[in-house]
């Protein structure tokens, strides 16, 4: 099983990436999304900033992310 978590705002999402990224990359998609369509895979925070500025354009989220 895989460690993961579910977020509904950047600051959530941000947090659960720090923690996840300590045992190395991490796929991020949004929660919706289907099959692999919106998924990536980061490597550090800026890139998953990259990612979330590509994705979100402020809040509140409609339905949340997945890492």
């Amino acid at each position: 099983m895989l460690d993961g978590y579910s977020a509904f705002s950047a600051a959530d999402a941000q947090r659960a990436c720090e923690q996840l990224l300590r045992g190395g990359p991490v796929r991020i998609k949004d929660a919706d999304g289907v099959g692999g369509a919106g998924q990536a895979v980061v490597n550090d925070l800026p890139q998953f900033d990259a990612w979330l500025t590509s994705r979100r354009c402020g809040e509140p989220w409609q339905g949340g992310v997945v890492l």
